[in-house]
C-alpha cells in the first residue's frame, strides 16, 4: 500500500507516545532512528560499535527506553539479529512490536516470529529497499511479512521512512522477496562489472563511457549510485559489490535450483581484476 506522501513536515507527531529501541546505528539505522524522532517517537539508539554509539550520543540527546512499544532491528547480519534476541527481547513487555529490517534467512524470520509469539511479542519481517538516501527522504520500500493483525501498527512505524509497504504474507515472505530483490540487483551489478572491465580492456575513457550509459537505456539506480567509483580505472567491481556476497549465499541456500548469478559472482569475487 502507499503511505502518506513523504517526507512529512518536520515535527509531524504521528508517532507521538511511541517508545522505540533501534538496534544498529550504521548509515541506514541511524537515519531510521532519526526519522522516528522527527515524527514524534521517543527513541533509544543502541549499537555495539562504540564509535557508532558515540556518534549517536553526540547528535541526539541520550534517551533510555526501559519498556519499548517498538523494537527495530537494523543490524549487520543474522548473527547480530540473533544476539539482540538473546540479550534484549526478554526484557520487552507483552505486546511489543519487533520489526526486522536486516536481511536474514526466511527460516530465521519464521523462527523469530514463533519465538516472539511464545513471549507474547509481535513480529514483523520487513526488509527494506531504497538505501540511505531513501531513508533520509522517507521514500523507502518495505517488503512485509507478518500476521495481518499486526500490519496497521507496522505501517504506522514505517510511515516515518517508507513511501510504500507491500505485504507479501506471513513472516519469512518479506525476506524471500528481499532475496529476489538482491538477485535482480546482482544481475544489474554483473552487467556494470562486465561493462567496466570490457571498457577498460578496450582502452576507453571510463568517465565518458558511464556518462554515455547513464543517459540511455542502461541507466539504473546502481549505476547512478556507483558511477563515480565505476569510472575509476583502479576500481575492482568485484570488491565494489562485495556487499552482495552474504545475500547471494542466502539465496543459494534457500533456492532448490542452481542460481547462475550466484556462480557468476563467486567467480568474480575469487578472480579480482
Amino acid at each position: 500500500m502507499s503511505l502518506p506522501s513523504a517526507p512529512m513536515p518536520p515535527g509531524a507527531a504521528i508517532l507521538s507516545g511511541m517508545r522505540a529501541q533501534v538496534f544498529g546505528l550504521g548509515a541506514l539505522g541511524s537515519e531510521i532512528a532519526a526519522r522516528l524522532i522527527t515524527f514524534g517517537a521517543q527513541v533509544q539508539g543502541i549499537d555495539i560499535n562504540h564509535q557508532a554509539q558515540s556518534r549517536w550520543r553526540d547528535t541526539h540527546a541520550w534517551s533510555e527506553v526501559a519498556e519499548p512499544s517498538v523494537v527495530v532491528l537494523c543490524v549487520t547480519d543474522q548473527a547480530a539479529s540473533s544476539m539482540v534476541f538473546e540479550q534484549y527481547l526478554d526484557r520487552c513487555p507483552p505486546g511489543t512490536l519487533v520489526i526486522e529490517h536486516g536481511t536474514v534467512s526466511p527460516e530465521f524470520a519464521y523462527d523469530s516470529e514463533q519465538r516472539c509469539r511464545r513471549a507474547r511479542l509481535r513480529y514483523a519481517d520487513a526488509p527494506l529497499s531504497g538505501g540511505v538516501a531513501g531513508a533520509q527522504q522517507g521514500k523507502m520500500v518495505a517488503m512485509l511479512g507478518c500476521d495481518l493483525s499486526h500490519q496497521p501498527d507496522v505501517e504506522q512505524v514505517l510511515s516515518a521512512y517508507c513511501a510504500r509497504v507491500v505485504h507479501l504474507g506471513n513472516a519469512g515472505a518479506g525476506q524471500r522477496c528481499k532475496l529476489a530483490n538482491q538477485l535482480a540487483i546482482a544481475g544489474i551489478a554483473a552487467g556494470l562489472a562486465a561493462a567496466q572491465r570490457f571498457s577498460r580492456e578496450q582502452g576507453l575513457p571510463l568517465t565518458q563511457v558511464f556518462e554515455a550509459l547513464s543517459l540511455g537505456s542502461a541507466h539504473s539506480v546502481q549505476m547512478e549510485r556507483l558511477r563515480e567509483s565505476l569510472s575509476h580505472p583502479l576500481t575492482d567491481p568485484g570488491q565494489l559489490f562485495a556487499w552482495l556476497e552474504k545475500d547471494l549465499d542466502l539465496c543459494a541456500s534457500v533456492s532448490s535450483q542452481a542460481l547462475p548469478l550466484h556462480a557468476l559472482w563467486r567467480k568474480l569475487w575469487e578472480s579480482p581484476s
